[in-house]
């Protein structure tokens, strides 16, 4: 897998990808994810999420699109065995949840499979507080929370 990342402006990234599927990830599959948070000493490990449905619960419009850039139909699970080249994914920022982490992080993701990590990679990503509100938040400080619950 080859992953190129440049900024758009301060609320997209745009994604090249290159990844050879061996075979066919579906439900028997699952992500595990570390991140580290960027200290003055160093890293740490600052959160573990685990999940099999991580697609539908995070960002369910990004994901739908970088599927269908793939050439997936339908855009989603199970995606089959093949060569996949997506160009100029732009990935929404804003599609994220309103109260959020916010740091630079260092990002082990792998994907599961009978309990064993099966592929990985890792990456550098930093997010920082919409102060400007580019997002255009309107939720409530209840809403927030609930958010903040189902992301962590």
């Amino acid at each position: 897998m080859t992953i190129d990342k440049h900024k758009l402006n301060r609320t997209h990234d745009i994604y090249d990808l290159e990844m050879d599927v061996y075979e066919t990830v579906g439900n028997t599959y699952g992500v595990l994810i570390n991140f580290y948070k960027k200290t003055d000493g160093g890293s740490k490990l600052f959160q573990v999420m685990a999940d099999n449905d991580i697609d539908k619960k995070y960002a369910p419009n990004n994901a739908k699109v970088v599927f269908a850039k793939a050439g997936m139909d339908p855009p989603g699970f199970p995606v089959q065995a093949g060569s996949y080249k997506i160009e100029d994914f732009f990935f929404d920022h804003c599609e994220l949840p309103d109260i959020a982490i916010y740091g630079e992080f260092t990002v082990d993701a792998f994907i599961v499979k009978d309990d064993l990590r099966v592929a990985c990679f890792r990456g550098h990503v930093e997010f920082r507080e919409d102060e400007d509100d580019i997002c255009k938040r309107t939720s409530s400080i209840a809403d927030q929370i609930g958010n903040l619950k189902t992301f962590y």
